[in-house]
């Protein structure tokens, strides 16, 4: 089973208000995001809990024009320092606006707002609806 492990829950379990251990049956996940929310708040000290956790990065598939496609990929365990240093490089090369969000994301089309709104659920650890899933139990 996988779980994403939202930010609050990362610094929940990092001052011991909440207690994970890792299991063979779960496996905890994290994305990019993560990384550079502990940028911008300089708290590096989070990577341990992806590290005690054995967790694994959830990296979203883009399509050529860099929109989200329905897919993701479950990377293998690496070391969360490590991965997290590699992360840095890789976004010092462009601009990147690390600012808040403003708001909702732009218009897409109804699959985009489909694969926008399974994936972030997903990442959130909301189960969507089976409906979504093209079953339904009604």
């Amino acid at each position: 089973m996988l779980i994403y492990l939202d930010q609050n829950i990362v610094g929940y379990l990092h001052e011991g208000r909440l207690r994970f251990d890792p299991s063979s049956n779960v496996q905890w996940v994290y994305s990019s995001e993560h990384f550079t929310e502990i940028a911008r708040g300089g708290r590096t000290d989070l990577l341990a809990v992806f590290e005690v956790l054995k967790a694994r990065q959830l990296e979203v598939i883009l399509d050529d024009n860099f929109r989200i496609t329905d897919s993701a990929h479950l990377h293998d365990y690496s070391n969360p320092f490590e991965r997290y240093q590699r992360h840095l490089e890789a976004i010092g090369e462009v601009p990147v606006d690390t600012s808040p969000s403003l708001g909702n994301p732009p218009i897409f089309s109804w699959r985009e707002k489909w694969s926008y709104v399974a994936l972030s659920s997903f990442c959130m650890g909301v189960m969507p609806p089976r409906a979504m899933f093209g079953r339904s139990l009604l």
